[in-house]
């Protein structure tokens, strides 16, 4: 049988989520024939809340143990996307070359006070 308990207290669950990013596109042409691109993005999400859980079932199979956390976490991400084009000419045929690096990072910190 599948209940749908709220085991949590409405008097201490709580949530607030903060979050904020940055970034931009930089296109240039440095001729008819090769052209530069970067993006970038910085961005910065934190939560800081209260929450109550379950626990463990007591013996007896009515009680429920529950505890109260109250938890932090933050995550940072940045991302570069450099690209080069060049388009180039052989003969009668027309060439479109694209390369390019991207790089991503992000980092996670989470702790329970």
């Amino acid at each position: 049988m599948v209940t749908n308990n709220r085991l949590g207290d409405p008097a201490f669950d709580e949530l607030t989520q903060w979050q904020a990013s940055f970034g931009y596109r930089l296109d240039h042409r440095v001729n008819e024939a090769l052209a530069f691109r970067q993006h970038v993005r910085i961005g910065h999400v934190s939560f800081e809340g209260n929450m109550v859980d379950a626990l463990s079932l007591s013996p007896d199979g009515r009680t429920l143990n529950r505890y109260g956390a109250t938890y932090r976490e933050w995550l940072n991400t940045f991302n570069v996307d450099n690209q080069i084009e060049a388009k180039l000419v052989t003969g009668p045929v027309k060439h479109t070359v694209l390369a390019g690096v991207d790089y991503f990072r992000q980092g996670a910190t989470a702790a329970c006070v």
